[in-house]
């Protein structure tokens, strides 16, 4: 089943059963649906590859192509200092909780590969206008120390388990500070 988003830039994707036939669904109230969201948009800033990945579900595999991880990372450093999204009235910091999750998770991966793994740097330069890469990561860690704890965990609910986003929640602010302060040492 698909449906069009009403501002034409998002299609839904539903699959009714497959939570049920790969053993995934879950008893009570949670939808035993799986709902993939898919959201367009223009490429207006260049400087990017993609690949093919293949994805494998019980006895099916198709192939997807996207972005690179490099573009990806750099996608998430933009998303995370650009995107405007505010959940609720109350929430006074413009960000998304996921795009916070996956950027420590990237930075993981970046620490943990000596630094070999990195964003495509001359994406995000574009996107922010400066190719000052500390100045970059300093917005990071300011944007990070402004937001509440239960912003964020407000908006990781619905993706993570409760225990997940709680640990993540007590810890992002340390965390992230971490990896940013390791990233910075490695820059020329």
């Amino acid at each position: 089943m698909t449906k069009i988003a009403g501002n034409e830039q998002s299609v839904f994707l539903k699959f009714p059963k497959l939570l049920s036939e790969i053993g995934f669904a879950k008893t009570g109230h949670e939808s035993k649906q799986l709902i993939v969201r898919c959201d367009l948009s223009l490429e207006m800033l260049g400087n990017y590859d993609t690949e093919v990945r293949s994805i494998t579900i019980q006895n099916t595999v198709f192939f997807v192509e996207g972005y690179d991880l490099s573009t990806l990372f750099a996608n998430k450093i933009i998303a995370f200092l650009k995107r405007t999204f505010f959940r609720g009235e109350k929430q006074k910091i413009s960000f998304k909780g996921r795009d916070l999750f996956d950027l420590v998770w990237l930075l993981e991966r970046s620490i943990g590969s000596n630094m070999q793994f990195q964003p495509n740097w001359e994406r995000v330069y574009k996107a922010m206008g400066t190719r000052d890469r500390k100045k970059i990561l300093q917005q990071i860690l300011t944007k990070t120390e402004s937001i509440k704890k239960e912003d964020l965990a407000n908006d990781l609910i619905p993706f993570l388990e409760p225990s997940t986003v709680q640990a993540f929640k007590e810890n992002f602010q340390l965390v992230l500070s971490t990896q940013i302060n390791n990233f910075l040492k490695w820059l020329p």
